[in-house]
């Protein structure tokens, strides 16, 4: 018997690495999975991409994948996701998404619940910030984290926007 009520997986800080993370991310029997933790589980792009490409977690509300490795490639996946239309919090601070990773979560249309975003500490810059500004679908926006990246004034001015225009 397949159980598939599993709501809530916290696995925060247990260096699972690529190989595990990808593990994870080809699960396909939590089909109830609301929250998903795996800040510091060194899953790199390898893990980013597999739990990006899921295509059972379509009621994933909480994603935490801080500190994990994870560069443009695995940012980028994960902003092409359509699946979770009721993400309401992505947590993706300490990684090293860059501006690609950054333009592909911020051209995202379908995370039209999402309240809260941090990407602090991803290398980011004007180029990557400008395209929030440009993203008009997130109606619940209200938590935006950008500390510590490379965002000047153009940037920080779009990221502006980005925020501003959801209020």
């Amino acid at each position: 018997m397949v159980r598939d009520n599993l709501r809530v997986l916290q696995l925060d800080a247990n260096e699972l690495g690529g190989d595990r993370g990808a593990a994870v991310g080809r699960n396909t029997t939590w089909n109830r999975l609301e929250e998903l933790r795996l800040s510091s589980c060194l899953i790199g792009d390898k893990g980013a991409i597999a739990i990006a490409r899921n295509t059972t977690w379509s009621n994933l509300k909480i994603l935490d994948l801080s500190m994990n490795n994870i560069n443009a490639e695995g940012g980028a996946a994960l902003g092409s996701n359509v699946l979770w239309k009721n993400l309401e919090a992505l947590y993706l601070s300490d990684n090293r998404i860059r501006d690609k990773g950054a333009s592909a979560i911020a051209s995202n249309t379908s995370w039209k619940n999402l309240v809260i975003l941090e990407l602090g500490y991803n290398e980011i810059s004007d180029e990557g910030a400008v395209f929030f500004g440009k993203n008009t679908s997130w109606e619940n926006f209200e938590s935006f984290h950008l500390p510590v990246n490379q965002i000047g004034n153009k940037g920080a001015v779009h990221a502006m926007v980005a925020y501003w225009a959801q209020l």
